[in-house]
């Protein structure tokens, strides 16, 4: 308990930091987008392009109306919380360590999501409809859908159908249908582009996808839930340093495992006991 405390309090200290004194540019991006046209400039790895869809616009549209400071600190905190979900406070602390060599450091220095990503990945093992945020958000890392394809989970997979659609409509109810054409036709524009230079440069979006969907497929027929990060990594449409948090992901699993070892060890003492 001791050293869990003295973590979080780390954790504190570092989240203070990157709040204050991060670049922030991907959150600045989603704080400064024009609701009604927000993809006016918006070609990826250019000052403030939004490339996400209307919907997370609209979704985050009361944390808009903060000052930026307060946006990001808010971004920050919702980030650090969902690390100390995943991976518990001494790995969030040690994750933090402010250093170009932590991938989930420089994520959330930039104000980027792929933290949270891994969150709704990590709880779509157990509530699928998640996925609708890596669909609307990053899209193409929606590929790892797949993976109720190769588990032959229709229901599942309905689900997350169902509830991507219905945000879609929600969305489009309230802010027209413009947005969303003008979101399809910004994806296709950027994904004509080559990845930026500062970018990692991997092999094409789509031989990656490819790739990333035989990984999914076999993951779900294998039952290999820990493949999950993997294609989204595999998938993401431009792979930064920041793109590793995803693996965050295995932290919960092992976090879940080792749960689920002690409470089957308890009830086998208790078992010896009665007997």
């Amino acid at each position: 308990m001791g050293i869990n405390l003295l973590a979080t309090a780390v954790v504190v200290v570092e989240v203070a930091f990157i709040a204050t004194q991060g670049i922030g540019g991907d959150a600045h991006a989603y704080w400064a987008a024009d609701l009604a046209h927000p993809y006016r400039h918006s070609t990826v790895d250019t000052l403030d392009a939004y490339l996400y869809s209307p919907a997370f616009l609209q979704a985050i549209a009361p944390l808009r109306l903060l000052p930026f400071a307060l946006f990001f600190a808010v971004l920050t905190i919702a980030e650090a919380a969902t690390l100390i979900w995943l991976a518990g406070p001494v790995v969030a602390a040690i994750a933090l360590i402010p250093t170009p060599f932590s991938p989930v450091f420089t994520d959330m220095w930039f104000g980027n999501i792929s933290v949270l990503i891994a969150g709704f990945v990590a709880i779509s093992l157990r509530r699928p409809a998640a996925w609708s945020f890596v669909l609307l958000t990053k899209v193409t890392p929606g590929v790892g859908t797949l993976w109720f394809v190769g588990r032959r989970d229709w229901r599942a997979l309905s689900l997350v159908v169902g509830a991507t659609l219905a945000i879609v409509l929600v969305s489009v109810a309230l802010g027209g249908i413009q947005p969303w054409v003008e979101w399809f036709s910004n994806l296709i524009a950027n994904a004509a582009l080559p990845p930026p230079d500062r970018a990692v440069h991997l092999p094409p979006l789509a031989i990656r996808l490819v790739l990333a969907a035989a990984v999914a497929l076999v993951a779900g027929w294998r039952k290999w839930p820990a493949a999950l990060p993997v294609v989204v990594i595999l998938s993401v449409p431009v792979f930064w340093f920041g793109s590793l948090s995803v693996l965050l992901v295995w932290f919960r699993q092992l976090r879940g495992r080792a749960r689920q070892d002690a409470e089957h060890q308890v009830g086998h003492v208790v078992d010896e006991e009665a007997g």
